[in-house]
């Protein structure tokens, strides 16, 4: 256990402690198969004369084997189901840190030291039931002489020796007894600092409600002697255990007592004083954990070590504090430089939307200003087309021919001007387009692509006007050449 931490010691002392009650239960099972105490059988004596001398049967001895009310394993369902439901509901109730792994060694413990000394007690004592004739089949056609063994049942026989003490009512008491205390402690009735509004019905109702499972034990024990399977004198026994309960939960010295003794031994060896506020109902290393009560047990431990790994432990967990102190402030130091560059990156959004807005009002315009020119060649051709129907009405008009011709090259070269200027518009925007682009907002320039095509198709409709001006203005020449 060198290598191992204070909790894990402590983990570890707990499972030493529940193996050892095992261990003790299953050699209950070697105790039971031994060789039993095998003491004389009692008879009585009645002198008939100086020379003559009857033997009877002990009367005490010679009642009828009686129906068990309470069996073997209803008791023991009963033992240990009450326990685990009470338990269940208390920590479902209030839950008490340990409680339940402290309350299932408790119970261990006392039927251990329970099972034990019964069984001890049964082999090493030998004493008769009061139905031992019954049992044991006795020959009642022999004449008795005092001495001889008439049993015919060798099994009943045995059985019959084992009265002393009684199986079922230290099984009771080791258990429900250990209910009662148990109950006293989670409610506090016996501490000497409780409050005085906790005295009362209440508390009075909670105090005969916690003797219950005592009640139940004591009328199991009443049972095997209506049975006439145990003398009173067995199952009292157990009962002179109620005055270690009231020394041992208030941590003096007793001697020790057959019966519910398990269960008081077990209890105080596991939880605290009945008669203590902080301690009733608490498990002892509960009460370590939460430093409510002076626990000597880590004063008088005989490794040294464990003090050491206790104040290592502590250093240790001073350290994590600090470490998660660090994380904390280095969390928040990158959420200040996070927000800092999220604010960059809005400042930085906002520019680009700015230069995109400003980008998109100079195609507006671009736009704008190709269907004003749009328009004025329009007119232009209209004036054209006006002027080609005037001179084909009026052939007086052919002496002015070239003068209109001269006209009309100045015309197509200021169509070809204006389209020059258009292709120039369009590359200037499609130049802006590409620096949009390039800034990271390719999505919100969708609209003036689309525009731009628009303007290119509109142009290559204009070179199209243009080209069939030129053909039509060819064809009226060569027609005037020829009139």
């Amino acid at each position: 256990m060198a290598g191992m931490t204070l909790q894990e010691k402590l983990v570890a002392f707990r499972v030493w402690e529940l193996i050892t009650s095992i261990v003790v239960i299953g050699g209950v099972f070697a105790i039971t198969s031994s060789t039993l105490y095998l003491r004389p059988i009692p008879h009585v004596a009645i002198q008939l004369n100086a020379t003559n001398t009857i033997y009877a049967r002990d009367p005490s001895l010679d009642l009828t084997e009686g129906v068990e009310q309470v069996p073997l394993s209803v008791a023991i369902a009963i033992y240990y189901a009450t326990p685990l439901l009470v338990h269940a509901a208390f920590q479902w109730h209030r839950f008490v840190m340990n409680d339940t792994r402290d309350f299932m060694l408790t119970l261990a413990m006392s039927t251990a030291v329970c099972q034990l000394l019964t069984h001890f007690g049964k082999v090493t004592a030998g004493r008769f039931r009061p139905s031992f004739y019954d049992m044991c089949d006795w020959d009642t056609s022999i004449v008795w002489d005092g001495v001889a063994n008439l049993c015919r049942n060798p099994k009943g026989e045995a059985e019959g020796r084992k009265s002393f003490p009684s199986g079922h009512a230290s099984g009771a008491f080791s258990t429900l007894f250990l209910v009662t205390l148990y109950l006293l402690g989670r409610s506090k009735l016996l501490a000497g600092s409780a409050l005085a509004t906790q005295r009362g019905f209440l508390a009075s109702v909670n105090f005969f409600l916690a003797l219950v499972p005592t009640v139940v034990a004591m009328w199991i024990s009443i049972t095997r002697s209506q049975d006439n399977w145990h003398h009173y004198s067995d199952i009292l026994v157990y009962l002179l255990g109620c005055y270690v309960s009231l020394t041992c939960v208030t941590r003096r010295q007793a001697g020790s007592v057959i019966g519910i003794l398990a269960s008081i031994l077990a209890y105080c060896f596991n939880y605290g004083s009945l008669f203590d506020y902080k301690s009733a109902g608490m498990p002892l290393e509960t009460l370590r954990d939460l430093k409510e009560v002076d626990v000597p047990a880590f004063n008088d431990l005989q490794d040294s070590g464990l003090r050491t790994e206790l104040a290592d432990l502590n250093a240790r967990l001073r350290v994590e504090v600090e470490a998660k102190r660090e994380l904390q402030r280095l969390r928040a130091r990158d959420k200040e430089r996070f927000a800092d560059e999220f604010s960059q990156f809005e400042a930085r959004l906002l520019r680009a939307n700015e230069t995109l807005e400003k980008n998109r009002q100079v195609v507006e315009a671009s736009l704008v200003e190709k269907d004003n020119f749009i328009e004025q060649l329009q007119i232009q051709l209209d004036k054209k087309q006006h002027a080609i129907d005037c001179l084909k009405q009026d052939p007086r008009l052919l002496h002015s021919t070239h003068t209109k011709n001269d006209a009309q090259d100045d015309l197509i070269e200021g169509m070809k001007a204006a389209n020059a200027k258009l292709v120039a518009s369009l590359k200037k925007m499609k130049h802006k387009l590409k620096e949009a682009t390039d800034s990271g907002v390719n999505h919100m320039f969708h609209d003036m692509t689309r525009k731009c095509m628009r303007a290119e198709a509109e142009k290559a409709a204009v070179e199209a006007t243009l080209v069939a001006a030129q053909s039509e203005v060819r064809h009226e020449q060569s027609m005037e050449i020829v009139a």
